[in-house]
C-alpha cells in the first residue's frame, strides 16, 4: 500500500469583533485587508491529505491578546504542543507568511 504524502499546516486567521468584553480582542493582523484590525485571532494546526487535497484539523486556539512574549513565540509554543501528534503524521510543516 502507498503511503499518503502529508504535511502540517499553521495558520493564524483575524475574526472582526466589536464587543468590549470579549475575552482575547486586540489588534491582529488581516491577511484579507492587509492591516492590523481590531478583533480576535484563532490559529489552527492541520494536518493535510496532499494526495486528496483534504485538511484534517488537530487544533484550533484562540490568541490570547494579555499573553507574554512575542507573537512568533506564541505560534511557536502551540505548534510544539503538539509536535509529537504532527511528528506521528509527517516532518514537513508549512505556516502562512508573517510579515
Amino acid at each position: 500500500m502507498k503511503r499518503k504524502e502529508l504535511i502540517a499546516a499553521f495558520d493564524p486567521s483575524h475574526i472582526k469583533k466589536s464587543g468590549k468584553h470579549t475575552f482575547g480582542k486586540g489588534k491582529y493582523w488581516s491577511g484579507k485587508d492587509q492591516q492590523m484590525k481590531e478583533g480576535i485571532e484563532v490559529s489552527c494546526l492541520s494536518i493535510v491529505d496532499v494526495e486528496d487535497r483534504t485538511a484534517y484539523g488537530m487544533e484550533v486556539v484562540q490568541t490570547p491578546s494579555d499573553r507574554e512574549g512575542s507573537l512568533i513565540d506564541y505560534y511557536v509554543s502551540v505548534i510544539r504542543n503538539r509536535l509529537q501528534e504532527v511528528l506521528a503524521y509527517t516532518r514537513y510543516l508549512t505556516v502562512d507568511g508573517y510579515l
